[in-house]
């Protein structure tokens, strides 16, 4: 029975420490809203987002962690060009969080991470990526968001005037 107990109270407080890992988003660039998804860019196009860090213990307060890329990949419907290596992700800053939100365990690290869109990337291409921080002994939490391209306004506008175009021939036949 005190075997039992002993190994009870081991899970517990092996779950505790998995717990204790933070949770983080991604906002817009001035840390005001979080970032929408999916993000739509043109192609050539950047966009810099903050990142936000919530449920951090105290035991990680002024130490600094490293950004990291966990994943690019490409959306299933994307265009056969599409390739992950149209996006590239840099931080301009290491993650410390020293400035915490006034009440507790919460950081915004605002205008840290740009996203850009290769120039070359095909239209309608959807991309999935995947931000974290941490370091060698802290567990860190990943945030995510969709990336897509948006086709130039000719690609829009041509076949749009061109069904306007159809529809005012159509009708002037009609009246014929």
């Amino acid at each position: 029975m005190k075997k039992l107990l002993v190994m009870f109270f081991v899970a517990i407080l092996a779950m505790a420490g998995t717990a204790s890992a933070y949770q983080a988003v991604l906002y817009d660039a001035a840390g005001n809203n979080v970032a929408d998804n999916p993000v739509l860019l043109k192609p050539g196009e950047s966009i810099v987002l903050s990142y936000y860090a919530s449920s951090i213990i105290p035991a990680e307060y002024d130490e600094f962690f490293e950004y990291t890329v966990e994943e690019v990949s490409v959306r299933a419907g994307s265009p056969a060009a599409a390739d992950p290596t149209d996006i590239t992700i840099e931080f301009n800053t290491a993650y410390n969080p020293d400035g915490f939100i006034p009440g507790g365990s919460t950081y915004m690290d605002t205008g840290v991470i740009k996203v850009s869109l290769d120039a070359n990337a095909p239209e309608g291409a959807r991309y999935y990526i995947e931000v974290g921080a941490g370091g060698e002994t802290v567990e860190f939490q990943t945030a995510s968001r969709t990336i897509e391209t948006i086709p130039e306004f000719p690609t829009i506008a041509l076949p749009v005037a061109a069904i306007i175009g159809l529809a005012f021939f159509m009708q002037r036949r009609k009246e014929e």
